[in-house]
């Protein structure tokens, strides 16, 4: 890939132009990715739903669901794909309790997060009077809190020669969703309540991070600035945490990269970030004592003691190195190179390298990340290692250090595409 796609320029002129001139043409930089030609943004939809897997359960508290009509009694019948009013196509259930309606609460838990925007109801086989009326949505993130929720009420079915179709209801996007309640409030219905299939649908991810309608290196260096902040309100890093895991971290930003590359490509919002083997790590800091683990792949963790403070960087590098040949990971091994501070890594496939505190949990994943990540000092993959060495590769840095500062300018500016046709 050429740097002029990465900046997002219409023309690589202006960019081979920046490289001769060094650093101090930045300015230019930043004003050559503010005029760029608007790139198709392609909307990420996706349909949650039973069939595509992406809602992984249903649940339900009602004590007991009704088969006098035909209905199933599992909750997985409002999620299987079947809105017809077919025998264990619909779920029934009385509603006439001694106190009165009893509030019954659907629960549907996602194979992952998404940004939620649209509920489908397709409300009671065709009995006109027994259908949900009014309604509450709860959305939950990963950590089971409270993300958002909506109150609607459902039009009453009319059709009573068959299955009535399915009632859209749009919101605002609320982000990060890994689990919704479904609460009927009220039914149509004079003592029984019935519905027959529930979607959602939302966004797997959005790489158009600063929302002007490129996908370019302002996105990419919004998501550096926001590593390991927190992707919640009112931090203006939410649109940063682009797979809406709860983490900002390499993994959006091998997103929006993957996007500058294949604009509107559905693959990208579930990257596979891996270092290819053989692959380069390097040591940036002195040591500081502290012990840490490592892991490749679903390996189990590996803790390596830490050399005494201070410790030059070599050091740290042969603990490194020590730690991954005296373990039993078959076909790894490590070796030292290039220069004094990086080793070397060989696997039998492409992996991902990560790093944390000693005994785990190791969530940084070092592959792929271009801030690198603090396990003594810092690990960087060779591509992104900031300092210059002979035989390193340094386009990577130098990418993310344009990235940061555009990053940063576009988080204060919003640049939009229409700045560029007018200029």
């Amino acid at each position: 890939m050429t740097l002029w796609k990465w900046i997002g320029c219409s023309t690589s002129a202006p960019v081979r132009w920046v490289l001769s001139a060094g650093s101090t043409q930045i300015s230019k930089v930043m004003a050559c990715a503010a005029l760029v030609n608007c790139l198709s943004t392609a909307v990420l939809a996706v349909t949650l739903d039973g069939p595509s897997g992406r809602i992984a359960n249903a649940t339900s508290d009602v004590p007991s669901f009704s088969t006098s009509n035909g209905g199933s009694t599992s909750p997985s019948a409002t999620i299987d794909g079947d809105r017809s009013s077919d025998p264990g196509a619909f779920v029934e259930w009385a509603n006439n309790a001694p106190s009165g309606f009893v509030v019954a609460t659907f629960t549907y838990t996602l194979d992952a997060p998404y940004n939620i925007e649209k509920f489908e109801l397709w409300n009671d086989r065709g009995q006109v009077d027994t259908g949900i009326e009014d309604f509450e949505l709860v959305f939950f993130d990963i950590s089971s809190s409270v993300v958002g929720t909506y109150v609607g009420t459902a039009s009453q079915p009319n059709n009573t020669l068959g299955a009535s179709p399915g009632e859209s209801f749009s919101f605002a996007v609320v982000q990060n969703v890994s689990k919704i309640d479904l609460r009927v409030l009220s039914s149509f219905g004079v003592t029984n309540n019935q519905f027959r299939e529930v979607e959602f649908s939302g966004t797997c991810c959005n790489p158009d991070v600063d929302s002007d309608g490129v996908i370019g290196l302002a996105d990419y260096g919004i998501v550096l600035s926001c590593f390991s902040v927190p992707p919640v309100p009112p931090s203006g890093c939410v649109p940063a945490d682009v797979n809406c895991d709860g983490v900002i971290d390499g993994l959006d930003a091998a997103i929006v990269l993957c996007h500058v590359s294949t604009p509107g490509n559905p693959a990208c919002c579930q990257p596979a970030v891996t270092t290819q083997t053989p692959g380069v790590f390097c040591i940036d800091g002195f040591g500081n004592g502290s012990d840490w683990s490592w892991q490749i792949d679903a390996n189990a963790p590996v803790t390596v003691t830490g050399p005494p403070s201070p410790s030059p960087m070599w050091f740290l590098r042969d603990a490194f190195m020590s730690s991954i040949n005296l373990s039993s990971i078959t076909g790894l091994a490590a070796t030292s190179g290039p220069g004094a501070t990086c080793f070397t890594v060989t696997y039998p496939a492409a992996f991902q390298f990560s790093v944390g505190p000693p005994g785990g949990p190791v969530t940084c994943l070092v592959s792929g990340n271009p801030t690198g990540c603090a396990f003594n000092p810092m690990i960087y993959e060779e591509a992104f290692f900031p300092v210059p060495l002979p035989g390193l590769t340094t386009l990577g840095a130098v990418i993310a250090a344009l990235a940061l500062a555009l990053g940063a300018l576009a988080l204060v500016h919003r640049w939009r595409c229409a700045v560029g046709r007018a200029s």
